[in-house]
């Protein structure tokens, strides 16, 4: 592939590429051209890889567009009011810019008229620009529909990126909610370098929330389940533990590295009818219920209280209701015994979501969220857990998914791995995950190489990987500008 024959020749020296590179090899844009205006994003002035026309009639790329519109209501081009916040994408431009990539991306630049050869001979300390395709992760709202983020997403890319009401201290890249149930300090999505995956793999954490970040469980991709395990269906969370170990305290909220979020979200004002932010409280005797009969009260002591003390089997594992708060089921434990164990709204269930709750022997639903036959937990011989959305052996998903809750209330959790076509749920904010390829310029540390072969050398070995750094962009500046309106004339930040 040769640059375009309408445009002057190159530098004397300089060749285009042969074709493109492959995913993590950079493509070294020859000297002297420059990306075309119409692959240029007018905010970032980089090249746009998810376009999209404004009501202004101009195009930009979505995450630079959606970012300046949070904190502008006129056009970055014309700086006059913008008539509507919707954003077209832009499918022409997409396709094309997607069909010159794979030809080696030579009909995305043109020669740059203000580049003097004299003052940057081959070979010299100057500034180069490399093409580089980095994965990403889209996170695209699915609701409620009352969500500031319903029908709009966010991206991911490899630097990661922080989510939550407010942006904290020190720089990245910022997705900011106004969600009740989402926490000033919420959750972080980074990028790991994988062994197993040659683009590497996403993780998200919860850096301590109150309402929680979850992770769907889908009939292809169980979840192996074990003590201090959390887990939701429809508006109830449950905790795993061990029969057989002693009872632990709640979660203390005053932990030294979730202080913050501790005191930030006591103001939140949660409606609990949608998802209850308490921590799992302490073991506590089952009420009458088909699945555990009440134990006799037991006599004061310092021990703590085994709920399936009084069966004859012991069970596996237990699970106890934590939520959601003034649930008749808060508090009742349910025990896991070998083999699989079915969770559902039926009182045929060996956790049943219903209860004669008027007293008269009719029993209802707890839980209209919750499906008949909702989950089970397969127990296998070598003593391990397996936690499955959907009924067993019909190989269909329950209609609003079994949920992994990462952390206790205002507990950091560890990292858990994503993949692209999972969902999450961020407090009650719920997003599907699909995984994309993008295309960004990087400069070039250093002396640049010749300008001959930048590709490939001699006999057609390609040469070493130059070291990449971020460019600065226009997007910079507005991140530097949303916090200086988050922050008062003092430097302090706003309560």
């Amino acid at each position: 592939m040769s640059f375009p024959a309408s445009a002057p020749p190159p530098p004397s020296g300089s060749a285009p590429p042969p074709g493109p590179p492959p995913a993590s090899e950079p493509l070294l844009v020859p000297l002297g051209y420059r990306l075309r205006d119409e692959f240029c994003c007018p905010i970032t002035r980089e090249l746009m890889c998810d376009p999209v026309i404004a009501s202004d009639g101009h195009t930009y790329d979505r995450a630079a567009i959606e970012r300046w519109l949070r904190s502008h209501q006129t056009s970055p081009k014309t700086a006059e009011v913008m008539q509507s916040l919707d954003l077209i994408p832009n499918h022409n431009l997409k396709r094309l810019v997607g069909d010159m990539l794979k030809e080696g991306g030579a009909g995305l630049y043109c020669r740059d008229e203000d580049y003097d050869p004299e003052k940057h001979p081959p070979g010299g300390p100057q500034s180069r620009v490399a093409l580089v395709r980095e994965p990403a992760l889209k996170f695209s709202c699915l609701g409620p529909a009352e969500s500031s983020w319903n029908g709009r997403s966010f991206r991911a890319g490899t630097g990661g990126v922080v989510g939550g009401r407010r942006r904290p201290e020190g720089g990245g890249e910022f997705v900011q909610f106004t969600d009740a149930t989402v926490s000033r300090s919420h959750f972080s999505v980074t990028h790991h370098p994988s062994p197993s995956a040659a683009a590497g793999e996403y993780r998200i954490q919860d850096l301590g929330s109150a309402g929680g970040t979850f992770v769907r469980i889908t009939p292809e991709h169980p979840r192996e389940i074990r003590a201090g395990d959390m887990f939701m269906l429809g508006k109830h969370q449950l905790e795993v533990f061990d029969p057989s170990a002693p009872s632990k305290p709640p979660p203390s909220s005053a932990a030294a590295n979730d202080a913050n979020n501790a005191e930030s979200d006591s103001e939140l004002e949660l409606d609990m009818k949608d998802l209850s932010l308490s921590s799992p409280s302490p073991p506590a005797p089952a009420s009458a219920s088909s699945s555990t009969p009440a134990p006799p009260p037991p006599a004061a002591s310092s021990a703590p209280l085994n709920p399936f003390a009084h069966l004859s089997t012991p069970p596996v594992l237990g699970l106890r209701c934590f939520a959601p708060e003034g649930t008749p089921l808060q508090g009742r434990c349910f025990p896991i015994h070998p083999g699989s164990s079915s969770l559902g709204r039926k009182q045929s269930n060996d956790v049943s979501f219903s209860q004669d709750v008027t007293g008269s022997g009719d029993v209802v639903g707890l839980d209209s969220s919750i499906s008949g036959c909702h989950a089970h937990i397969v127990v296998g011989e070598d003593g391990k857990a397996t936690l499955r959305d959907g009924e067993a052996g019909s190989g269909k998903a329950s209609t609003n998914g079994t949920w992994l809750r990462l952390s206790a209330m205002h507990r950091t959790s560890e990292p858990h791995a994503i993949r692209p076509n999972c969902e999450v749920l961020v407090g009650t904010v719920r997003f599907r995950v699909s995984g994309e390829e993008h295309v960004v310029e990087r400069d070039v540390k250093g002396e640049a190489p010749p300008i001959a072969g930048d590709m490939a050398g001699a006999g057609g070995e390609r040469r070493r990987r130059p070291e990449l750094e971020r460019r600065p962009t226009e997007l910079d500046r507005l991140r530097e500008e949303e916090k200086v309106v988050e922050r008062g004339e003092g430097g302090e930040s706003k309560a």
